[in-house]
């Protein structure tokens, strides 16, 4: 958008720019909730949350502008799976084209959310700078994220926690800290198992021939399975290149597994007094298939709820957490929004504060 006035026929082309964009938007939703909402959406958020950590060895103000899935895309398609009931796990489905499909709509989506504001041009130039440096702000609001400042980090989490403990502990039924560990369990064993993965992937994808690539591959396998995964990669040994992508797609389905886990493993460090009210902590802090509602995605890209409860309760006791580097950018904000639930304690969050 340019700041400067705007002549008459620039300002209609601006507008139909608007709403096309705004269109474009509406049409690109219903096409999300579709896709993440038709298959098996754990999948999907398995590979989506993959594709984010991957990226995520570079700092993201170095990633702006630049193609690739980034957080706030995550939190999204997170919200919009949730937006719906569970579709069953079938078997023959295309999960990475799925995804691929999903990845290219949301970002198709939120460049068309931004650009509606096009439609609010108009031959001010006074306005016209003030729209510009909001639809900036709006833009940079959802792509920067991660702790960039004190204040949004882990460390900072810890020390709040400890500031507040004795009156979470009084209203709450456990400890601040412990559920900065809780939480902070999750980020680290995911960090484990994704390591373990692409430990196991160098391990096959070195080998020299396609039939050493088989053989390394299936050895990880059950041995109920082995000669099944062999005879179905064999096709492809005289190719690595596509013998290393069949081999890695199905390596995929074991990133379900990795992002899933168990309270109880979540809750075994903290003091026995405090893990049933820590578990309960965990669970209020899971969303589960259905709960965004359609007054959330009216809103979605500035308010999504999945920022302050980043987990999916799959059954009792158990989550599944695709974005642990959402609870690495939203800590203390999670942390706080746990304090409001009663007035001394969101008291005693602010004073620690300051």
């Amino acid at each position: 958008m340019e700041a400067n006035e705007l002549r008459q026929e620039d300002l209609a082309s601006a507008h139909a720019a608007g709403s096309a964009a705004a269109a474009l938007f509406e049409e690109t939703l219903n096409s999300l909730i579709k896709e993440t909402t038709s298959v098996d959406a754990l999948e999907i958020l398995a590979r989506a949350g993959f594709s984010v950590i991957l990226r995520g060895v570079r700092p993201e103000e170095q990633q702006i502008g630049k193609p690739g899935l980034q957080l706030f895309h995550l939190e999204l398609i997170q919200a919009l799976a949730l937006s719906r009931g569970r579709s069953s796990p079938v078997s023959d489905t295309d999960y990475p084209g799925n995804t691929q499909r999903v990845i290219d709509l949301i970002a198709e989506n939120s460049r068309a959310y931004c650009d509606r504001a096009k439609s609010k041009m108009s031959a001010d130039a006074a306005a016209n700078r003030r729209q510009n440096l909001l639809a900036r702000i709006q833009e940079w609001t959802l792509i920067v994220r991660g702790a960039r400042q004190g204040f949004q980090t882990r460390e900072y989490a810890t020390d709040l926690a400890k500031a507040i403990n004795p009156t979470f502990r009084h209203h709450i039924g456990c400890d601040a800290t412990e559920v900065v560990v809780a939480l902070s369990t999750i980020i680290e064993t995911t960090k484990h198992r994704l390591r373990g993965l692409m430990d196991e992937a160098r391990a096959w994808s070195q080998k020299k021939t396609g039939i050493s690539m088989i053989e390394a591959f299936v050895q990880r396998l059950p041995p109920e399975l082995r000669s099944v995964a062999k005879e179905k990669a064999l096709p492809f040994r005289n190719d690595r290149r596509r013998l290393r992508a069949y081999l890695w797609s199905h390596n995929e389905h074991r990133l379900r597994e990795i992002f899933t886990f168990k309270i109880e493993d979540l809750t075994a460090a903290a003091p026995p007094a405090q893990k049933q009210y820590l578990s309960e902590v965990i669970t209020a802090l899971s969303l589960k298939f259905g709960a965004v509602t359609p007054a959330d995605l009216e809103h979605l890209h500035l308010s999504n709820p999945v920022q302050l409860k980043p987990l999916i309760q799959l059954a009792e006791g158990i989550i599944f957490c695709a974005a642990p580097q959402v609870i690495s950018a939203h800590f203390a904000e999670i942390l706080e929004a746990l304090c409001t639930a009663n007035p001394k304690l969101k008291k005693a969050s602010e004073k620690a504060r300051g």
